[in-house]
């Protein structure tokens, strides 16, 4: 899913048709990584946003780099006990922290859509078990195995990351280790290739 097929809701329809959003993907575009995968009747759910180039451009790289330090804000207070919209809204208070230090008109104006009331309709926690995506009740528990999943659009681009969260009684546990988050590190994963 690239350019204009990464802006949500439009992903949703590769459920229905995976080959509806073929097109040919461009330089400057990013691109949406979303990979599960099934063992022995559980799955698995991670993603990140990916430049089509292997290189961001200076915007989308402070965005990703914005997308990052709001998600890790949002992981950080997540433990047993923690109502799922303390997550969401440490994450805002990070954005709202960085808007003012911010350089690009992008990053500029992503800070901006993330902190409007209707900015991010799709910035969600869901649950990862049985299903990919199963739904959450409004108090994350020790034990419970979820996705932190920011996603939002800005200036016709879809940003995105997700990685698999086990809740513990004192903190969070990333599962999927080991994965890129800032834009200089997944753009050194992709040279790597």
């Amino acid at each position: 899913m690239s350019g204009p097929n990464a802006v949500f809701p439009t992903p949703f329809t590769s459920l229905t048709d995976v080959h509806n959003l073929d097109r040919r993907m461009r330089d400057s575009e990013v691109a949406r990584l979303d990979l599960g995968c099934a063992i022995g009747h559980y799955m698995g759910d991670v993603g990140r946003t990916v430049p089509v180039s292997g290189h961001f451009t200076r915007d989308q790289a402070e965005v990703i780099d914005l997308v990052v330090a709001a998600y890790r804000a949002g992981v950080s207070v997540i433990h047993d006990g923690t109502p799922v919209s303390e997550v969401i809204k440490a994450s805002l208070a990070e954005v709202a922290r960085r808007q003012n230090s911010l350089q690009s008109p992008l990053a500029r104006t992503a800070a901006s859509t993330i902190l409007r009331s209707d900015g991010i309709p799709f910035w969600q926690l869901h649950g990862v078990g049985l299903d990919s995506a199963e739904p959450l009740p409004d108090t994350l528990r020790a034990g419970m195995v979820i996705a932190y999943e920011p996603i939002f659009s800005v200036d016709g681009q879809g940003f995105y990351m997700e990685d698999m969260i086990l809740v513990t009684r004192a903190a969070a546990e990333i599962l999927t280790k080991n994965l890129p988050y800032s834009a200089a590190e997944i753009e050194r994963a992709m040279q790597r290739r």
